[in-house]
């Protein structure tokens, strides 16, 4: 059972409905399901003092999307971000932002496939420490046998 401060999004709501979304003003702890990042935006936006965040299945995007977006004032507690990743660019993108935004962010826990091929997940790797430097970051992989 959740207590209050928990809640699961599973993505039921197209991105056009995401301004009739209230404010989640108590909410630290938010699993988010199969959505656009406009959605995802959306919610991080009406969720103020969250601390712990985990995705998967969030739908493709341009780069230049998150270049325009507004930064969540969740971003100034959010401590833990979690996501199941596929290796594709998108996921990056997201991941960056996360660290380049996230004043109090102490971990990104990133779930991959086992069945992704090694060398495009040690691309990926790299291409992630390579944002290291923008904060301090525990960058965390873990294998799933799906």
């Amino acid at each position: 059972m959740q207590n209050k401060s928990d809640f699961t999004y599973p993505g039921i709501w197209h991105h056009h409905h995401h301004n009739y979304i209230c404010v989640f003003s108590m909410l630290t702890n938010l699993d988010v399901y199969f959505v656009s990042v406009d959605v995802l935006l959306a919610l991080l936006q009406k969720s103020p003092v969250l601390k712990i965040l985990a995705l998967k299945g969030i739908h493709e995007f341009a780069e230049e999307r998150l270049n325009s977006a507004v930064v969540p004032k969740c971003f100034a507690s959010l401590e833990d971000v979690k996501f199941d990743i596929d290796g594709v660019q998108h996921e990056l993108f997201l991941a960056k932002f996360f660290m380049e935004n996230c004043m109090m962010l102490q971990r990104i826990a990133l779930l991959v496939d086992s069945r992704q091929d090694a060398e495009v997940l040690k691309e990926y790797e790299e291409k992630l420490y390579s944002f290291g430097s923008l904060n301090l970051v525990c960058v965390e992989f873990y294998v799933s046998n799906f």
